[in-house]
């Protein structure tokens, strides 16, 4: 098979766009500890730790809310994922 029509194929497709999303998170990845020396600067540990994890969950919060069928949680299974050690 040529390469031509196997980078046009949908499977190249999704495969390139794979790729790019690891390349992606890697680089964000990487920025996040040059951001957090700078942030570090100019707030307290624990004002960046909170700011990081509402950012994150708000980031995750779309996903949960399309998966939340799939997960088959409870009102009774919540705090046990929120306050677990």
């Amino acid at each position: 098979m040529p390469i031509s029509s196997r980078l046009s194929s949908p499977a190249a497709s999704r495969h390139t766009f794979s790729w790019l999303i690891l390349i992606g998170a890697n680089v964000v990845w990487a920025t996040s500890y040059v951001a957090a020396k700078y942030a570090l600067s100019d707030m307290s540990l624990p004002l960046m730790l909170s700011l990081r994890m509402c950012l994150s969950g708000l980031v995750l919060l779309p996903f949960l809310l399309a998966k939340r069928g799939a997960l088959h949680l409870t009102r009774r299974d919540i705090p046990q994922y929120c306050c677990s050690p």
